[in-house]
């Protein structure tokens, strides 16, 4: 039953930390794309 208990929470500490680590990559790929985008309007005001 312990045995379970454990593999359940492993299994589960594994998804949380994949969907941590996806989630700040996308976080980055959105801040990225913004300071881009950012960048690209001022040279076109310029």
């Amino acid at each position: 039953m312990a045995d379970e208990d454990q593999a359940e929470f492993a299994i589960g500490m594994k998804y949380a930390y994949d969907a941590y680590i996806r989630g700040s990559l996308i976080a980055h790929v959105v801040q990225r794309t913004k300071a881009c985008m950012s960048k690209a309007e001022l040279e076109l005001l310029v």
